[in-house]
Order: structure tokens, then C-alpha cells, then sequence
């Protein structure tokens, strides 16, 4: 055995996360659907007519790869009068974080159209501008919100329905009509609520719209925006944040939902365009490889490219259930130097060390090890045995997402995260 087998092998583009549309593999006929619920809506929508879109699937099955690719294409084609906007849920953690994002967004695209020239009145990027401000107040003094108001005065301008104007003097009480004098006698407090927010951002886009501007709003990693699911009182919370922000989909906009499969409970059943990513076989995960690998150095894909080390990516094709897991665990395992077939199971060993050291490794096999196949669903009562009847190791195994809920609205029975998948027996890693 040569030192030179253990050389660790360091990418220096292959990111498994990667979005990067020009990424994406397969997937050719979801690509189709989501293109063409989205271009039949941008093409003849009614002004007052939204349309809400979900696309699910397990963890790592590539949701949010496949929805930019198809949002890059539009893009190319409707560009001149839609925006365009992504918030990722992951990032905003509460409701509230999620409609200022959205706000944000529609400022920044409405900025965009206008450098790109686009008939953009100012008074609507003023419009926009306006509730960005106002998204990110809580409860004030009255007097000192519309002082902060008045620096878009240029939102008074703006023709057709005015809605977001209209919704914020019903909703809030502020309003761009009101003089010097008049706001400096105002007294009181107003406080911006996340429904009245919600409301308002409803009616920016009526606004939008009515000026001849589609929007595409993308939100992705719902799932994400909170996943405490272990009381009934915290489900009720996430539910509560959950369902707010799906109330956009009264607003004139595609609205374009990612969240994974167990997630779903929480879709309303008038969300008719619901399409479910099934994993990909062996042969396209390694395609994905191929693919991701082509900016890599010559000396990395010659390496790869080896007797060994195509065996270990073949094994490892064999064994992910999702893209994100097979490029986690190659990149992991080459750049540790564990990349011949005989090694398998101490680079997984580290793996396990590196990427879940709070983690006792003994329960991560023994709950691996009794799901009867690595995509079985069990009772929690299984689950809490193989935890060794111990509760506060079952929570930390919820916490870290090693188990995920089958159902995270009614969590009693559970599934081992695919990114665990190489722990089963069944792949005989570990002998």
C-alpha cells in the first residue's frame, strides 16, 4: 500500500450546495411542468389573478437547483416587465423576516427594470420603497412614522387603484395626505403587525400589476423559516408563521413555493400545481459528479478517473438517495484522503465525527440499524428504543435532523435523514 493512496484530493470549485443553474442535471420533464404552469400564467393572467405553485421532495433531492433553472430561463424571456424575486426562508427565521425580504426584493427589481429601461413610474418604486420602511418598524410613535413616511412623498403620485396607500390609512393610520402641522400634533403609537404588513404587501402588488408589471415571488426552504416540531405548541406557532406568509398567494403573483415532502401538511388544498422531485438514479448522480467536476483542475479529474476512485463513486452512487448527499460524502471522503474501497468505513467514521461531534456515533448506528430499510418509516416508540428509552438523546437526534418527521404537522412516526443513509446495514459500510 502506497502513501501516495492517502494523499487527500482538494476540490477547488465542487461546492455540493451549489445552486448554479448551468449545474442542474436531468429533471428534463419537472423542468417542463414548472415552465409551463409559469409561462402560461405570465402570458395571459387576468390583472387581478395570481397562481400558486409547489414543488416538494425529500431533503437534498435538488428543489431549489430545479426551481432557479427554470426562473433563469423565464427570466430570459419576460424580463422586460416581471420581476423576479427569491427569498430563501432559511435566512429570514420568523414571519416577519420573510415579508420584509419580500419587500426588499420587489424594491430591488423595480430598481433593476428602470437601469434596464423599463417604463417604471418613480411613484411606484416609491410605493415599494415606502413599505420596505415600514416593514421593518414595529410599534412607534405615530408622528415619528410618518416623518419617516414623508421621505416618500413621491408615492402620492402614483395612478390607478393606489392600494398599498389606501391599505396603510386603513390598516396603520398613516397616511402621505397629512401636513407639517397635522403630523406634528399627531400623538399616539401605531404598531406595524406582521398581518397588517402581509396585507400591505398584498396590495403593493395589486399596484405593481395595475402599471403592467408581472411578479414572480420564490420562496424557498419554507421548511426552514422555523422547525421546532415537538410540542403541539410549537407546531401550532410554526403553523400560524407558516400559513401568514402563504396568505401572498391572494396577491396578484406566481407564487413559487420549495419545501420538503413532510412539510406539505401545511399546503392548502386550493394550491392545485403541486409536483413532487423523485430521486435520481445511480448513473445521473454520477453524471452530477461529472458535471460539477468540469471546472476542477486536470490533475483532480485524472485522479478521479482512476480504477479506485471511480470504484468509490460508483459505491457511493449505489448508496445516496439525493444529489446533496452524494456530493457531500465524495467531497468529504477525497479531500480526507479516503477514496479506495477498503476505506470506506473509517472516512465515514470521520465523517460522522466531523460533521456530528456532539453526537454519541453508537446511537447513530443502532438507529440506523433499526429502520428496516434506510427509507423505512417508524413509530416513534421504535425510535425512542433504539435511543436507549433515553428521551433527551431522542430530542437531540430531532434537533440535529439525524430522524426527520414523516409527517412534521403529526409527528409519530420518523425517517433517518438521507444524508445518514450510508450508516444501514444494508450497505454493508461498515461490515
Amino acid at each position: 500500500m502506497s502513501a501516495a493512496h492517502d494523499v487527500p484530493m482538494f476540490f477547488d470549485r465542487l461546492n455540493p450546495t451549489d445552486l448554479d443553474p448551468r449545474q442542474m442535471v436531468d429533471r428534463e420533464r419537472d423542468v417542463r411542468w414548472l415552465t409551463e404552469v409559469l409561462s402560461r400564467y405570465l402570458q395571459v393572467a387576468a390583472e387581478s389573478e395570481g397562481r400558486a405553485i409547489c414543488v416538494t421532495g425529500e431533503k437534498g433531492v435538488g428543489k431549489s437547483i430545479l426551481t432557479r433553472r427554470v426562473l433563469e430561463d423565464l427570466r430570459a424571456d419576460f424580463s422586460a416587465n416581471t420581476l423576479f424575486m427569491t427569498v430563501d426562508c432559511r435566512s429570514c427565521h420568523e414571519r416577519r423576516g420573510v415579508l420584509s425580504a419580500v419587500a426588499n426584493q420587489a424594491v430591488h427589481e423595480l430598481a433593476s427594470l428602470h437601469v434596464a429601461g423599463a417604463r417604471v413610474p418613480d411613484s411606484l418604486l416609491a410605493t415599494a420603497q415606502l413599505l420596505r420602511q415600514l416593514s421593518q418598524l414595529d410599534r412607534v410613535e405615530l408622528k415619528v412614522a410618518h416623518e419617516q413616511v414623508r421621505q416618500f412623498q413621491l408615492a402620492a403620485r402614483l395612478g390607478g387603484r393606489r392600494s398599498l396607500l389606501s391599505a396603510l390609512k386603513l390598516n396603520f393610520g398613516v397616511s402621505l395626505e397629512l401636513t407639517d402641522r397635522e403630523v406634528k400634533s399627531l400623538t399616539g403609537s401605531v404598531n406595524f403587525d406582521d398581518q397588517g404588513i402581509g396585507e400591505a404587501l398584498v396590495a403593493m402588488f395589486e399596484d405593481i400589476r395595475s402599471q403592467g408589471f408581472h411578479c414572480v415571488l420564490y420562496l424557498d426552504n419554507i421548511d426552514e423559516l422555523r422547525h421546532e416540531y415537538r410540542s403541539a405548541e410549537e407546531r401550532d406557532r410554526v403553523r400560524r408563521d407558516v400559513e401568514h406568509v402563504l396568505e401572498l398567494k391572494r396577491a396578484p403573483v406566481a407564487l413559487v413555493l420549495n419545501m420538503r415532502k413532510y412539510y406539505t401538511g401545511v399546503v392548502s388544498r386550493d394550491i392545485s400545481n403541486q409536483r413532487v422531485l423523485r430521486p435520481v438514479p445511480p448513473e445521473v448522480l454520477r453524471e452530477i459528479l461529472a458535471r460539477r467536476l468540469e471546472e476542477e483542475r486536470p490533475a483532480i479529474c485524472d485522479a478521479l478517473a482512476t480504477e479506485e476512485a471511480t470504484a468509490v463513486t460508483e459505491r457511493l452512487s449505489g448508496i445516496a438517495p439525493t444529489p446533496v448527499a452524494y456530493l457531500l460524502w465524495t467531497k468529504f471522503l477525497f479531500e480526507e484522503g479516503f477514496y479506495r474501497s477498503e476505506r470506506l468505513a473509517e472516512g465515514f467514521d470521520a465523517y460522522l465525527e466531523t460533521q456530528y461531534s456532539n453526537l454519541d456515533v453508537r446511537i447513530l448506528h443502532a438507529l440506523a440499524a433499526a429502520f428496516p430499510d434506510p427509507d423505512a418509516i417508524l413509530d416513534a416508540s421504535v425510535v425512542l428504543e433504539a435511543c436507549g428509552h433515553n428521551r433527551a438523546i431522542f430530542s437531540q437526534m430531532q434537533d440535529r435532523q439525524v430522524i426527520l418527521p414523516h409527517d412534521f404537522w403529526n409527528p409519530t412516526q420518523f425517517k433517518l435523514d438521507p444524508e445518514l443513509y450510508f450508516l444501514h446495514p444494508k450497505y454493508g459500510v461498515f461490515g
